[in-house]
């Protein structure tokens, strides 16, 4: 924790204050790598494997999306997201098969903890934007997160049957109506989410909610 909740702060020192690209997120990405080196430094007896490389694609810096696209500031995260995948892959293994006793990877096909309601919800097609006509929720994840997604806290309401943000400071009542919707409905239980994280791909491209630059 100490680890991560210094590396939230390097922007501030070292970018000016223009920040990680995608806020926080980096700053744990990074942390994560820096743990599962150092474990593997430790357990290997060899000098450390990982040194940062990743990061220079973590921070703003001039991007252009397209050849005729102008330049601006911007992330490119795939790239960050290709460096990343590559170096825990050398650090603990595949996908499925990753070992290490200082961390514990969460399988999102058991539990999706990061499941984006805007790259596999249809709801959340461009297409559906400002209509009331929605199509029904299509997944059960344990977390979801709302990234990108306009009027965040009334989606958040919407997408779980609540009418203001008071529903939520009781929690018995919150769980008993989440138990009594559940009974009550007549049709087969969401299928569980195995999306986010894992080798399938989302159904849908990433919607034009997410700035092509960012």
């Amino acid at each position: 924790l100490d680890l991560l909740l210094a590396r939230s702060r390097w922007p501030i020192d070292v970018a000016g204050g223009s920040g990680w690209c995608h806020a926080r997120q980096s700053a744990e990405y990074e942390t994560l790598l820096e743990v599962v080196a150092l474990e593997h430094m430790l357990t290997s007896n060899s000098p450390i494997d990982y040194k940062s490389e990743c990061m220079k694609h973590a921070m703003p810096q001039v991007v252009r999306q397209g050849e005729n696209e102008d330049y601006v500031l911007g992330c490119l995260w795939p790239v960050y997201l290709a460096c990343w995948h590559k170096v825990l892959q050398r650090l603990v293994g595949p996908y499925g098969a990753r070992a290490s006793s200082r961390v514990h990877f969460v399988d999102p096909a058991r539990a999706d903890i990061n499941y984006r309601p805007w790259s596999n919800e249809p709801r959340y097609r461009n297409s559906f934007i400002g209509r009331a006509d929605l199509p029904a929720v299509s997944n059960a994840a344990f977390l979801w997160h709302w990234v990108a997604i306009p009027n965040k806290t009334d989606s958040m309401l919407r997408d779980f049957g609540l009418s203001a943000l008071e529903d939520t400071l009781d929690c018995e009542r919150l769980w008993q109506t989440a138990a009594t919707d559940s009974a009550t409905i007549a049709a087969p239980p969401l299928p569980r989410c195995s999306l986010s994280g894992s080798a399938v791909p989302c159904p849908f491209e990433d919607s034009l909610l997410m700035p092509r630059a960012f």
